[in-house]
C-alpha cells in the first residue's frame, strides 16, 4: 500500500471514528454574537478548500452537516443570501502514549526491583482525527462558533459503518448549536 492509499484510508476512518462514542467535543463562541446566532434562520456553504482525505468522505461530511442542519430547521441556500455560512476542516495525527506502572507509586523502584517486583512498561500507538464545525456570520464574516471533535480513528469499517459513524459525529458536534 502506498503512502496516499493509507493516508485515504485513515482518513476515511478518522472521519468516520470521529462519529464514535469515544468522541471529545469542544465547542467555542464568541459571547457577543449571541443575539445574532439565536437570529439566523439560513445558511450556505462557505466556499470548498481542499482537505485531505478522499471525495467520498467529503462528500459524506457534508451531507450529514446538511441533513443536521435542515432537520434543526435551517433551510439552506444559495450564495451570500445565508445568515450564517459553515465549513470544516478534517485532519489527523499519529499519537504515541508511554506508561510506566509500579507498585510503589512513583517511589522506590530500586526497592521493589529487589523483592522481585518490577516496573510495568507500555507503548499505545494510534491515529486521532479531528474534525472541526465553522459558523460564520454571513454579513460580518466573522467566525462566531466552532465545534471540534476528536477521537481515535477506526480505519477498517464498511461505508455504511463509516456514513453511521460521519453522521453521529456531526450530530454530538452540532447538539449545542445554537449556543444557548
Amino acid at each position: 500500500m502506498n503512502v496516499r492509499s493509507a493516508f485515504v484510508l485513515a482518513m476515511v476512518g478518522l472521519s468516520l471514528a470521529a462519529c464514535g462514542g469515544g468522541m471529545r467535543v469542544t465547542t467555542d463562541y464568541d459571547p457577543a454574537a449571541g443575539p445574532a446566532i439565536t437570529g439566523y434562520r439560513t445558511w450556505s456553504w462557505l466556499p470548498a478548500t481542499a482537505h485531505p482525505g478522499d471525495r467520498l468522505t467529503a462528500a459524506g461530511i457534508r451531507a450529514a452537516i446538511d441533513n443536521q442542519l435542515v432537520t434543526r430547521g435551517y433551510p439552506k441556500v444559495e450564495g451570500d443570501a445565508a445568515d450564517f455560512r459553515v465549513s470544516y476542516i478534517l485532519a489527523y495525527e499519529g499519537k504515541v502514549e508511554y506508561n510506566v506502572v509500579n507498585p510503589w507509586y512513583g517511589y522506590g523502584a530500586w526497592y521493589g526491583d529487589r523483592m522481585g517486583v518490577g516496573s510495568s512498561r507500555s507503548t499505545t500507538v494510534w491515529d486521532q482525527g479531528t474534525l472541526a464545525i465553522d459558523i460564520v456570520d454571513g454579513k460580518k464574516g466573522e467566525l462566531v462558533y466552532r465545534t471540534v471533535g476528536q477521537a481515535e480513528i477506526t480505519p477498517d469499517l464498511s461505508p455504511k459503518e463509516r456514513i453511521d459513524r460521519v453522521n453521529k459525529a456531526v450530530i454530538g458536534l452540532l447538539k449545542s448549536f445554537p449556543p444557548r
